[in-house]
This record gives C-alpha cells, structure tokens and sequence, in this order.
C-alpha cells in the first residue's frame, strides 16, 4: 500500500469512527511518522507531461526508450524518476500472457468405457510393463550386452521382496524366544 493510501485511509477511519490520529495508526498498524510526514519534492508536472506526450504516439515504448528520448531532448532527469512517474501516469505496459495453442480441430469424444480395461493409453502400458518387471527395461545400444558384462564383472540380481522377508523372518524368530526361536 503506497504511503497516500495509507494516509488517506486512517483519515477514513479517523472521520468514521471518531478517533485520534494515534488511535487510529495504532489499530491499523501504520507508522505515525509516515503519516505526518509531508513531501519536499518539487512538482514534476512538466516532466510528467512530456512522458505523456512521448508515449501518446508510441504506444509500445517502454520507460527506459522514453528516458533515453528525454535525455535527447535534453532533460536532465534520472531513468529511476522517469520509471516512477511513468508508473505513476498508468503507462506501464502490461506484458502478455503466452497464447495456449489451439489445434484447428476439436478432438473427437472417446466413447465410455462399457467394461474394466477396455482402453489402454501409452501411459497405462508403461506404467503395467514397470509393475510386471522388478527393474524398468533400458534398450542398449551395443547389440544387448550389459555395462557389467563389457567390464567382465557377472550381473548380480537384487534379492526379491519375498525373499528378504522370509530371511527377516527366519533371523527374527531365532533371536526371540517368545516367538519359537531361542535367545542367542
């Protein structure tokens, strides 16, 4: 919230509900010093309307090519004033979101599915052919051999999940006597 709106706002709020100007910073949090505050800036009206002026005909400048035609012109002004102003006077060009790209035909409706598994998409097939098999499939390139097997070392597979639980079991039911085993 700029500091006029602040100000204009705990006049509000002063008017309406009859309140000191302390009462009313406290309650809306606002700085009271900022609120006394007045400005010794000088007026930049004619700036102002030059920038006006400048963009009424180049609708598609933006605050830094107006600043550099200002200083053409001869205006000693610094680019970070006219970015303000030119703010100020509404100008800022409001940047487009991307298009979203259309297909020139509609897609065709897909017919409902009148039982289970009746339609597969290519997700669904990559995501069954992942839960069939314990590893994803990779394509190689070099004719099928493995990385393992150029280096000369032998592919060793990874324990399955009912295998590590039987052999948890096992080694559980050894380790504790309430559970069939004897304590070693």
């Amino acid at each position: 919230m700029r500091p006029e709106q602040r100000k204009a706002l705990v006049g509000h709020v002063r008017r309406a509900y009859d309140i000191s100007q302390r009462r009313a910073c406290w309650s809306l949090r606002v700085s009271r010093t900022s609120i006394r505050y007045e400005s010794v800036r000088l007026p930049q009206d004619g700036l102002s309307m030059r920038i006006r002026e400048i963009t009424e005909g180049r609708t598609t400048w933006e605050s830094r090519r107006v600043h550099v035609l200002l200083l053409r012109e001869g205006w000693h002004v610094n680019h970070k004033r006219v970015r303000r102003l030119y703010r100020l006077e509404g100008l800022n060009l409001r940047t487009k979101s991307p298009r979203r790209r259309k297909s020139i035909a509609p897609r065709p409706l897909r017919a409902k599915a009148s039982h289970r598994d009746e339609r597969w998409s290519m997700l669904d097939h990559g995501l069954h052919e992942r839960s069939t098999s314990r590893r994803p499939s990779h394509s190689c390139v070099d004719g099928g051999r493995s990385t393992a097997k150029r280096r000369g070392r032998a592919k060793i597979p990874s324990p399955s999940t009912p295998f590590i639980f039987a052999r948890l079991s096992v080694r559980f039911r050894s380790c504790h006597p309430a559970n069939g085993g004897s304590n070693q």
